[in-house]
């Protein structure tokens, strides 16, 4: 018998199962490639949606909480909120959607909630944090950073939001 080697079979993009097959292509032995539940198939089709970006909205505010609209003196700490919309559990839309997911050790599906992290950036100044996030349990829908301003001049803020499911958009402000 040729040697063998292990290659993965994917279901509907829910499992992956290991199958040796020989050389030639030929299952190796007794061929057990496990596929998902036909039900959770079907129940994964009908509740999937697709995901939608996260949409970030930015807010700079001074240490009181009052918003700032135009310019900020050097050194002067500032706050950076970044929030996504709050999403109902059955919608789609920019915010932490929730979705389907197949768990492949237990052959069933559940429902989670995305978690998102924040790639933040400044032409100047410094920030208090580069990446930040939220974990898929945690319930919020604002992540803040700080900014300190070096020097007199125009600067551009950055923020770019992942979601764990391949949604990244981003947010510039100046």
């Amino acid at each position: 018998m040729a040697a063998a080697s292990s290659i993965g079979l994917h279901a509907a993009n829910f499992r992956a199962d290991r199958c040796r097959l020989d050389r030639d292509g030929r299952a190796a032995g007794e061929l057990r490639c496990g596929r998902p539940d036909s039900s959770a198939v079907g129940r994964f089709r009908r509740g999937y949606r697709a995901n939608v970006a996260p949409s970030i909205e930015l807010a700079l505010t001074d240490e009181s909480g009052a918003l700032i609209e135009s310019s900020v003196r050097p050194g002067e700490p500032i706050a950076l909120i970044a929030s996504v919309p709050s999403c109902a559990e059955e919608e789609a839309c920019g915010g932490r959607e929730r979705y389907l997911r197949y768990d492949a050790a237990s052959a069933s599906l559940s429902t989670e909630r995305e978690s998102l992290r924040l790639a933040w950036y400044a032409t100047a100044g410094t920030l208090a944090f580069e990446r930040n996030g939220l974990a898929g349990d945690e319930g919020d829908t604002a992540l803040g950073n700080t900014w300190t301003s070096s020097e007199p001049g125009e600067v551009t803020l950055i923020v770019v939001a992942r979601d764990d499911r391949g949604g990244a958009p981003g947010r510039r402000e100046r």
